[in-house]
């Protein structure tokens, strides 16, 4: 797997590129085999949404960065997705 962290300008330019979505996100994946892929955070963005979330930043940003790698897996949204992350997050104290 490999961890990409790019500005907020590369990731809106990649979120209308792959998503058609013209605006910034916090993470994108791009699955290349069953175990390898990669987590594209954008950690300006993350800290923006923290604030705006009233959120401390590492928390968010680990919570981001299990989100992603739960896409990586498979996961999409829905319930079965926030429940993995909910009990990851209780697990690691995040």
């Amino acid at each position: 797997m490999e961890i990409i962290f790019v500005p907020d300008k590369l990731m809106r330019n990649l979120n209308h590129k792959y998503r058609r979505k013209n605006k910034s996100t916090n993470v994108l994946t791009f699955g290349l085999s069953k175990n390898l892929g990669e987590l594209v955070l954008a950690p300006d963005f993350i800290k923006k949404e923290a604030r705006k979330e009233k959120k401390d930043f590492r928390k968010h940003f680990w919570h981001i960065f299990l989100h992603g790698l739960l896409h990586l897996k498979g996961f999409r949204h829905g319930r079965e997705m926030g429940k993995f992350e909910n009990k990851a997050l209780k697990v690691f104290s995040v």
